[in-house]
């Protein structure tokens, strides 16, 4: 696919687009990506997400089912979805319907189902979400994981927020959250597959309804590199372990490929990994146990996680501890 970065100047901003050309079939796929607009913000937990799903809930003049069901007949994908530092709209359509995907596009930028009624049923939701995964220890050991490591910082909370925090969003905050943060200066266009320089021309028109916001420089988040252990209990037969540590390492670091090499050695590469080795094959303490760098614009971080009856839970620590210690003393060998 040939490939090309440049610039289209909307309301006199330079809003970076990229393009990968390919006319090997009749299709076409579009990213809309607003930087500075997922979990890393410093609004109330969980509002990145209700919007993203806000966004995905079709306009004013067309409910969510009116508005997918128009979509479906032309075998159009559109789903706005958040993460932890961006809100990205993705479409996909047959090269011959881009210019339908576009105008949804627009017509959401333009004129969202920023409604109470809406606001209501999509909490609701996410409430039933969030009530759901109390029972997911997993996700639950996942989550004190995570505000252990970026405690006091917005990193801490779940994606999805939880019940006390969406409880007090309001429409105006999603509102205030859209006027901020869905903008000209933090989005930044994917277009690839087959399609043409009128398609451009449309995308242009569908953004230009967007204020144009402020440049913001991204935050970067510390991961706490001070030895701490977390417990709580709760109605399980098994213990749900999440450990790890920060990890000095940047995105487009040189060395990022030797860290990958060196992770899957040590636990991100199944039965062939150390950490498998010793918990698994050698004790059998645990069906499964993996661990990898998470290296993220935003932060970097070493975590890993495994299951074990509780009985086996403190010889299990033990062990990770013991192998992670020896493997950052003795490395790997040449074989």
């Amino acid at each position: 696919m040939s490939k090309n970065i440049d610039y289209l100047k909307i309301k006199d901003v330079k809003v970076p687009i990229i393009y990968l050309k390919s006319d090997r079939l009749p299709k076409a796929d579009i990213q809309v990506i607003f930087k500075n607009a997922g979990k890393n913000t410093s609004y109330k937990a969980g509002l990145s997400y209700i919007t993203s799903k806000i966004l995905s809930s079709g306009t004013k003049k067309k409910d969510e089912s009116e508005f997918y069901d128009d979509l479906e007949t032309r075998a159009i994908y559109f789903e706005a979805h958040s993460g932890y530092e961006n809100i990205i709209f993705s479409l996909s359509s047959l090269s011959s319907e881009l210019a339908t995907s576009i105008k949804a596009l627009k017509s959401v930028l333009s004129n969202p189902r920023l409604t109470k009624d809406n606001l209501s049923k999509t909490i609701k939701e996410i409430k039933g979400s969030i009530l759901e995964k109390q029972n997911n220890f997993d996700y639950l050991a996942s989550v004190g994981f995570n505000k252990m490591m970026f405690k006091g910082s917005t990193m801490a909370n779940p994606l999805i927020g939880d019940l006390k925090s969406i409880k007090n969003i309001k429409l105006s905050d999603i509102k205030d959250f859209i006027k901020s943060h869905i903008t000209l200066h933090n989005a930044t266009i994917v277009i690839s597959g087959d399609y043409q320089e009128k398609d451009i021309k449309k995308l242009i028109i569908a953004l230009s309804s967007l204020n144009k916001g402020k440049e913001e420089e991204e935050k970067i988040f510390k991961v706490k590199n001070k030895s701490e252990t977390i417990k709580e209990n709760a109605k399980t037969e098994q213990a749900y372990i999440n450990f790890g540590s920060s990890f000095d390492l940047k995105v487009h670091d040189e060395d990022y490929y030797k860290a990958k090499i060196a992770h899957f050695i040590l636990g991100s590469g199944g039965f062939g990994s150390r950490l498998m080795n010793e918990i698994r094959v050698k004790k059998g303490l645990a069906y499964s146990v993996h661990s990898d760098v998470q290296i993220e614009k935003l932060f970097s971080m070493f975590r890993g996680a495994l299951q074990t009856k509780l009985e086996n839970e403190d010889e299990a620590i033990k062990i990770v501890k013991q192998t992670i210690l020896t493997f950052t003393q003795k490395g790997v060998t040449q074989k």
